[in-house]
């Protein structure tokens, strides 16, 4: 594997983890298992649910394409 390669591998897996540490951190801590449950739509508590779906999922979104 070349060096442009791998870095690019390694800058792309780090923007996926600060993407789901994003939706994860806030004011209230949601932990991990829980952000993939609301993301696929499994059982979740619907408080925990709707703060990732409704306010940090797009906050995170537009950070990402900022």
């Amino acid at each position: 594997m070349t060096r442009p390669a791998l870095l690019f591998m390694l800058l792309a897996l780090a923007t996926a983890a600060l993407f789901i540490g994003d939706l994860a951190v806030g004011s209230v801590d949601i932990p991990l298992s829980e952000v993939w449950a609301a993301l696929t739509g499994g059982p979740c508590d619907p408080t925990n649910g709707t703060i990732i779906l409704k306010i940090r999922l797009l906050k995170a979104v537009t950070a990402l394409l900022a």
